[in-house]
């Protein structure tokens, strides 16, 4: 999965800027520059991703 691998290099270290951003079909949006929230959300991604990868393997 391309994702799971670009997901594994991302940089949301505290000495960088880094941000997570997502938005809806409505235009509401979502952006954040927290660290530790970009941190468990691409943990639980890539822990999600990986589950997917070996159901469909």
């Amino acid at each position: 999965m391309r994702q799971q691998g670009e997901l594994t290099k991302f940089n949301y270290n505290q000495d960088g800027y880094s941000s997570f951003y997502i938005k809806d079909s409505h235009g509401l949006e979502f952006k954040t520059i927290n660290s530790n929230l970009i941190n468990l959300v691409t943990s639980q991604l890539q822990k999600t991703l990986e589950g997917r990868k070996f159901e469909f393997e």
